[in-house]
C-alpha cells in the first residue's frame, strides 16, 4: 500500500516554503482567509490536475519578483548568458512524500525507489515548474519594436506617461511569457 504523507509547496503564491503532514485517518485544512487554503488546492490542481502545466506571473510568490528583476538586470546590464541565469529565476516546486509498504506493487511510484537501504519506507517525488534554458531569452528580453515604432519600458502606449515603476513594462511581458517558458 502506498500513502502520501507529506507536501511541501514552494514559491505558490502565499505559499512561500511550506510544509503540510497528511494524516493516515483524516487531514484538515483549516485557516482564516488569505491564509493559503484555496492556494493549496490550486497547486495540486496545477501540478497533478486538470490545470497542470498552466501557471501564470501571478502563481509566484510575491516575494520572487525581486528575483525577477535581478535576472532581468543581470541579463541587460551584465549581458548574463541564460545558462547562469537559469538557476537564479524563480520557480515553483511541489513535494509529495510517500510512504510505502515493503511488499507488492508499487505502481508509478516504483520509479522514484532509488534507495540503497532495503529498510527504507518512503519516496519523494518533486514536480517544478521551472523554465526551459531555451525559453530564458524570450522570458527576460523585451521585444524589440518595430522600425519606426518608439516603445519605452514601462509606457502602456507611446503618448502614456510613464508609470511610476520602470519595471511595469517587463512585468506585462512576464505575465504573457510565463505560459510558453
Amino acid at each position: 500500500m502506498i500513502r502520501l504523507t507529506g507536501i511541501n509547496v514552494r514559491g505558490f503564491r502565499l505559499l512561500e516554503d511550506v510544509e503540510i503532514s497528511v494524516e493516515a485517518s483524516s487531514t484538515v485544512i483549516v485557516g482564516r482567509n488569505n491564509s493559503g487554503k484555496t492556494s493549496l488546492t490550486e497547486v495540486l490542481d496545477r501540478f497533478i490536475g486538470d490545470k497542470a502545466g498552466q501557471f501564470r506571473l501571478e502563481d509566484f510568490s510575491a516575494s520572487l519578483r525581486a528575483a525577477f528583476i535581478s535576472c532581468r538586470t543581470q541579463r541587460v546590464q551584465d549581458n548574463a548568458p541564460a545558462s547562469v541565469l537559469l538557476d537564479a529565476l524563480p520557480t515553483i516546486s511541489l513535494d509529495l512524500t510517500f510512504s510505502y509498504e515493503a511488499a507488492g506493487d508499487l505502481g508509478p511510484l516504483s520509479p522514484f525507489i532509488i534507495d540503497l537501504d532495503p529498510d527504507c519506507r518512503i519516496a519523494i517525488a518533486r514536480i517544478e515548474y521551472a523554465p526551459a534554458l531555451s525559453g530564458v531569452g524570450d522570458l527576460l528580453d523585451l521585444p524589440i519594436p518595430a522600425e519606426g515604432e518608439a516603445i519605452v519600458e514601462g509606457a502602456a502606449e507611446p503618448e502614456a506617461p510613464l508609470p511610476a515603476d520602470p519595471n511595469v513594462a517587463f512585468f506585462r511581458h512576464l505575465r504573457l511569457q510565463i505560459p510558453n517558458c
